[in-house]
């Protein structure tokens, strides 16, 4: 999920190689951006849903694999 928002924020920056992406795309990014931020908020406000999200095995695998990969 944190490789989506720095995707997120490269491409409606223009960062990076990025930096020729038009201006309709990018616009679209931003709406993206904001939206999965007013999730993440929403997310992060209620302990329950948190941790249900991070129970379901397959997000839990994933942030175990990204721990131990490193």
């Amino acid at each position: 999920m944190w490789g989506l928002t720095d995707l997120l924020n490269n491409v409606s920056n223009s960062e990076g190689q990025y930096g020729n992406i038009c201006l309709d795309l990018k616009a679209r990014f931003k709406a993206a951006k904001e939206l999965l931020q007013k999730w993440l908020d929403y997310m992060l406000d209620f302990d329950l849903v948190f941790a249900a999200h991070m129970l379901n095995p397959r997000y839990k695998f994933t942030l175990i694999k990204e721990q131990y990969s490193n």
